[in-house]
């Protein structure tokens, strides 16, 4: 796959010899492709994942060694890139106190949404007994063992407390979960599998509930969690609902 990658590269670049080439993880991949085939354009490395704190595993059936790959490509990615971009300040004090990089060439800018995507905000669902509806948007899986994703007891718990939990999730390429979430929602009333949404009509869709939920489970990826700031938190943000999480620190701080 990286032979294959870095001869596109390589075309790419013949074709609109670019000032700059700016890469986003995760997985790591580009930026090391770049690195390894292009001599003489900067690299800019753009950081969202953490992966060598992943100790779930990325994707389903990761094991030992690729952990360790993670970890090295991870190195050799923000250590020979040209500068770095993180998308917390989190993920930038690991990165500077766990590799050799250049802090001058470091810049934090946070996954904010476009203006243009904000939505017009929808009435509230009709109350029943005043039962209150979070809604939770993004990845959920029950493949990956420990994974931050796991969320069926966190969901279980906020069900037995009577309250409402509508899950959108993501397209589950990586973690191949939806039906479980599904027979998790037929089970109990108080748990809502919705379909995938287009990002506009996710976001003014998501406008109608009280609260957006940002608790992930902290079992194996807890350091992971305290560094990084989910899109997910963003997107609460930008249509108005108030944010519920646990204590992540990052998240927590904003």
């Amino acid at each position: 796959f990286n032979g294959s990658l870095k001869k596109e590269l390589h075309k790419l670049v013949e074709n609109f010899n670019p000032h700059i080439i700016h890469s986003h993880n995760a997985p790591n991949t580009l930026t090391l492709a770049a690195i390894d085939c292009v001599n003489d354009i900067p690299v800019i490395h753009d950081v969202h994942e953490v992966l060598s704190v992943h100790n779930s595993g990325f994707k389903e059936g990761d094991a030992e060694e690729t952990l360790n790959r993670y970890q090295s490509d991870e190195k050799k990615a923000n250590e020979e890139s040209d500068a770095r971009i993180y998308a917390t300040e989190g993920i930038k004090s690991y990165i500077e106190n766990s590799y050799d990089v250049e802090s001058n060439n470091n810049l934090v800018f946070l996954n904010y949404p476009s203006k243009s995507m904000f939505p017009r905000l929808l009435p509230k669902k009709p109350k029943k007994d005043d039962e209150i509806h979070i809604v939770y948007v993004g990845c959920v899986t029950s493949v990956v063992e420990g994974s931050h994703y796991d969320l069926r007891n966190i969901f279980k718990q906020i069900a037995n407390q009577r309250i409402h939990i509508h899950i959108y999730p993501t397209i589950n390429l990586i973690t191949k979960s939806n039906k479980t979430y599904q027979k998790l929602a037929s089970s109990n009333e108080f748990i809502h599998f919705h379909s995938h949404l287009q990002q506009n009509e996710l976001l003014k869709n998501i406008t109608q509930y009280d609260y957006g939920w940002a608790g992930l489970n902290s079992y194996k990826n807890g350091k992971h969690l305290d560094i990084v700031l989910p899109n997910k938190v963003m997107e609460y943000v930008a249509c108005g609902l108030p944010v519920l999480t646990f204590n992540h620190k990052t998240i927590a701080h904003f």
